[in-house]
């Protein structure tokens, strides 16, 4: 709950409208968080139902993952739920699921990264941009640093926003159509358990310069007008 006060003080106090990934299970089990985030103005989506990744799922489970936490979300907020990411943006490229996905209301996806120097999750080695799935889904990637399609690396959240200058992000979402900045509520909160079993390596990706998470973030988004994805999408014309 601290956190996610720091996250509704931080947006409130920059203007910032935006939308919250949120696990099935929480708007089950704390409908009320969920419901304030809405009515905050922020937009409630899915990032399944209980943070498995879903390329090691089963066909039914991934449903059941995709079609539960969009259900309870939108018991908890009163909201049509309209946009998913998948857990550690591993989204399994089957039409299955990519049908399935707009078949049961979900408009656009944004579990897509294009890099290739993750050891969980790739994607192309070109700029990322929004483009149509063939069924009509909406694909909102994550936003990209490509040099010549050889080398691409993520920016504007995360460990990549951490670790990379301010003056570097800013400038590469400046050059990206259609700019993403993601956190995680621990990031802006700072509570977090500081005695989990992880490698120094995964220890460093998670909270490498985790203390400037707040100011660096209202200097990135400074000049920028910020939007929920579904905000987004709509004044782009995407969908009503």
């Amino acid at each position: 709950q601290s956190n996610l006060n720091a996250c509704l003080e931080f947006l409130d106090s920059h203007k910032i409208q935006s939308t919250f990934f949120i696990l099935g299970w929480i708007g089950k089990k704390y409908p009320k968080m969920v419901s304030t985030i809405s009515d905050h103005g922020h937009e409630i989506a899915s990032h399944s139902l209980y943070h498995k990744r879903l390329t090691e799922l089963s066909i039914s489970e991934i449903k059941q993952e995709l079609f539960e936490s969009k259900r309870l979300l939108e018991d908890a907020s009163g909201k049509e739920v309209l946009g998913f990411r998948a857990p550690d943006f591993c989204l399994p490229k089957k039409n299955e699921i990519i049908n399935y996905l707009l078949d049961i209301g979900y408009k656009y996806d944004s579990s897509l990264i294009y890099t290739n120097i993750h050891d969980v999750y790739k994607g192309p080695k070109v700029k990322s941009d929004i483009f149509y799935f063939d069924n009509g889904l909406i694909e909102f990637p994550i936003s990209n640093i490509s040099f010549y399609n050889f080398l691409s690396v993520p920016v504007g959240g995360g460990g990549y926003l951490r670790l990379y200058p301010k003056r570097i992000t800013k400038y590469f979402l400046k050059t990206n159509k259609s700019p993403i900045v993601y956190l995680h509520p621990y990031e802006l909160g700072g509570h977090y358990p500081r005695k989990l079993k992880m490698s120094v390596y995964r220890r460093f990706r998670h909270t490498f310069n985790i203390n400037n998470v707040p100011e660096k973030t209202a200097k990135i988004v400074q000049g920028f007008n910020s939007f929920a994805i579904k905000t987004f999408l709509q004044n782009r014309g995407y969908f009503d």
